[in-house]
């Protein structure tokens, strides 16, 4: 697992966080 793919998979991660967490139907 090359340090290139962990970051990409973290970016990913932290961006699908930052969309539900932005989704007014998730209460």
């Amino acid at each position: 697992t090359s340090p290139s793919t962990v970051d990409r998979i973290e970016q990913t991660i932290s961006q699908r966080e930052c969309a539900l967490d932005s989704t007014p139907a998730r209460r």
